[in-house]
């Protein structure tokens, strides 16, 4: 609404955008509108926004890309989103923690901490993600195919760099993330 301000009541965000999906970390938030576009605002400390910047933003900016984006998850100070080819892209911080991981390969500390620019993230050689979703520590991604895969440090995953296939036998519809692990259908 154009202000830092907290509210106790619903304000429309961007009048004249129509929202399809929003994604929200501790003071940033993230929607797509219905033309695939993704725009990001609030606190950008850690380049949660994907700008370009490290600025605060109190009104949606547009991420520039040539993507189309299906799909928004939030990260407490990270954001990631799954684009129309099935590729999941993410920016921000907490890299350390693998939230983001295996950038072509190689989980490089000095390269991706504190990302200010969405990056593609290659999480295994399959890239056709439905859901992405993160939380402080970690981040998981449900595959077309119903595969859930995490990444970072939670109980049961303490290497970031390495994405860890959940249960192979089920099959996933939905992730979501809350404090300390991931909880999933």
């Amino acid at each position: 609404d154009g202000t830092f301000k907290f509210r106790s009541n619903p304000k429309r965000i961007g009048k004249d955008m129509k929202w399809k999906m929003v994604g929200g970390g501790v003071l940033h938030t993230c929607a797509i509108n219905h033309e695939g576009e993704l725009f990001c605002w609030g606190d950008n400390e850690w380049g949660q926004l994907g700008i370009g910047t490290y600025e605060n933003k109190n009104s949606p900016q547009k991420i520039i890309s040539k993507k189309s984006w299906k799909y928004i998850g939030k990260g407490d100070f990270h954001t990631c989103a799954v684009s129309e080819d099935g590729s999941i892209y993410c920016w921000g911080n907490k890299a350390g923690y693998g939230e983001i991981s295996r950038t072509q390969g190689i989980l490089d500390m000095k390269k991706i901490f504190g990302m200010p620019t969405p990056h593609l993230v290659q999480v295994s050689d399959f890239q056709d993600w439905e859901i992405v979703e993160g939380e402080t520590l970690y981040t998981c991604g449900i595959r077309s195919d119903n595969a859930l895969f995490c990444w970072g440090d939670f109980v049961g995953i303490r290497d970031g760099s390495n994405p860890m296939q959940i249960e192979k036998e089920k099959e996933w519809k939905y992730v979501r993330g809350s404090i300390g692990n991931p909880c999933a259908m």
